[in-house]
């Protein structure tokens, strides 16, 4: 991914003739030599996916491939911590180009936003009740700590104690 804008200049000026033909870079027909890739200072890898193992491409990283023989093929998209970062860019790159993305990371954050919402409002109900005593702050804190254990357990705590 980090030769990102260097691989598109190279296929839009030599390539694709300055986005008259942008469409085919989402195409599954489209392949590059690599040998025309490395003259042209794009790093290149090669691997060999061998059964039960898994291939990660990376955010930006352009791929193909092809198969030898019969196979059953599988691909799956998942997100990562930093994932909604590549997918502003993703937005922007693809708002220019008119490409429809595989992810609308935008719908995916309003989901996720919901459901955070949602929790947090029945967790401040539930604790509210069961502690009439308590006010309004020490109820938000206790709600603050719940949440981020449940929604964000691999992150610090202090992060949200600030």
């Amino acid at each position: 991914g980090s030769q990102f804008h260097n691989f598109n200049r190279v296929v839009l000026e030599d390539v694709l003739e300055d986005y008259k033909r942008l469409e085919l870079l989402q195409s599954k027909t489209l392949m590059f030599s690599p040998a025309y890739l490395v003259k042209n200072g794009i790093p290149v890898t090669r691997a060999i996916q061998k059964p039960g193992h898994f291939i990660v491409t990376f955010p930006r990283a352009y791929h193909s491939g092809f198969s030898h023989g019969l196979n059953c093929a599988e691909a799956v998209n998942f997100a990562l911590d930093d994932s909604f970062f590549w997918a502003k860019e993703a937005r922007d790159v693809y708002r220019i180009t008119r490409f429809r993305p595989v992810i609308n990371a935008d719908e995916l954050a309003f989901k996720a936003l919901e459901h955070i919402v949602k929790w947090t409002r029945d967790a401040f109900k539930k604790l509210q009740s069961e502690n009439p005593g308590e006010t309004t702050k020490q109820i938000t804190k206790q709600v603050v700590e719940s949440s981020s254990k449940h929604f964000f357990p691999s992150l610090p705590t202090r992060l949200f104690h600030q």
